[in-house]
């Protein structure tokens, strides 16, 4: 519709412009034309008397007769010099013939131009006004627009989805760009939604490649995963040290859910200590109490805050195989059984990981 308007607009200016140019064009051929005019010879003719003209290719010869048939006058037109005739006979009345002096070759040519360029003022004057209009319609209307989308295409072809597309009109152009907005901003949703699945799968997923265990793993135990790594020279058999107190006590717990932390412990303490590993378990309250110590490097500050954060390694452990996945799990099953997760760091040096379990909630 804005499109159509200056249209109409242009149309109307190029239609005066028009008529003005050839207004102007004709008024100077009728000048020209004056001017030869006032030079022009004529020749009357008798009331009731006549005349003849003999045609041949370069002049005419006229003569005039009165009422009589009596011969008045003789004249020839030379059309090397002079204009075609005009003849204006009325009867019953004097006439007379008009003989016009030719153009000179300058103003010939000046009265052609005039008169090609009266007919070719209308479609070059109504094509350049339509050109106009685009161009002043493209640089008023389209021109932003344009560069708006073109960015945020660029933008989003970048996966960068944290913009926003604003123009202030309500034109046609402004309605395109707020359904580009709102097409980027179900992109962004859709994206965060996506991702946030793919977090949870990826999450899900190494989960369960951290807990799921064969039926073979169970039945060895945590002896074979100790054994399993002495071969490797990262422990040795005479360095573990285990503390136990509450004989002869009977315990009602999930014997799974102690085991698992008990490994996830025990596995980290393996994978950080230099030579030396303490294991206590006792009973303090109705809670069984779980502290696996080391005497590797221990925990950062940063360490401490984040360390039961899914995920989380530290920065020495980026490049390990470990998915970071062991103390969180541990706090998370710690928790659902009542007790928590300590973390700290032994007076001495070392990493030390306490976990309790209350008895009367397993």
């Amino acid at each position: 519709m804005t499109f159509v308007l200056y249209a109409l607009f242009s149309l109307l200016i190029g239609i005066i412009i028009c008529i003005l140019l050839i207004s102007m064009v004709d008024r100077y051929r009728i000048n020209l034309n004056y001017k030869y005019e006032n030079l022009s010879t004529r020749y009357d003719i008798p009331e009731n008397g006549s005349f003849t003209a003999t045609y041949s290719n370069d002049q005419t010869k006229y003569t005039i007769f009165d009422t009589k048939g009596n011969e008045i006058c003789k004249f020839n037109v030379d059309y090397q010099k002079e204009r075609p005739v005009h003849e204006y006979v009325y009867p019953n009345h004097v006439s007379y013939i008009e003989v016009l002096p030719n153009f000179t070759i300058r103003d010939r040519l000046i009265d052609s131009a005039l008169g090609s360029l009266n007919i070719a003022i209308i479609p070059i004057v109504l094509s350049i006004s339509m050109i106009c209009c685009v161009t002043f319609f493209y640089k008023k209307k389209l021109s932003k627009p344009i560069k708006l989308l073109t960015n945020a295409y660029h933008k989003i072809e970048a996966n960068d989805l944290d913009f926003t597309l604003s123009y202030p009109l309500n034109d046609e152009m402004g309605k395109l760009c707020h359904a580009f907005e709102k097409m980027k901003d179900c992109l962004s949703k859709n994206n965060e939604t996506m991702f946030r699945q793919f977090a949870e799968q990826r999450r899900l997923n190494a989960a369960f490649s951290h807990d799921l265990r064969t039926p073979l793993t169970l039945l060895k135990g945590h002896a074979t995963m100790l054994l399993s790594f002495i071969p490797k020279g990262l422990v040795s058999q005479q360095h573990f040290s285990i503390t136990t107190s509450g004989n002869n006590i009977t315990l009602f717990i999930n014997l799974d859910t102690v085991m698992q932390i008990y490994e996830n412990l025990l596995s980290n303490s393996i994978r950080y200590a230099k030579s030396d590993i303490a294991i206590s378990v006792v009973i303090e309250n109705d809670n069984l109490v779980i502290s696996v110590s080391d005497d590797g490097c221990g925990f950062k500050n940063i360490d401490i805050e984040k360390a039961t954060l899914p995920f989380y390694k530290s920065s020495k452990d980026i490049a390990t195989e470990h998915l970071g996945l062991g103390l969180n799990i541990s706090k998370i099953l710690s928790e659902r059984h009542g007790g928590n997760i300590q973390i700290a760091n032994n007076k001495a040096g070392g990493a030390c990981v306490t976990v309790k379990i209350n008895c009367n909630e397993s």
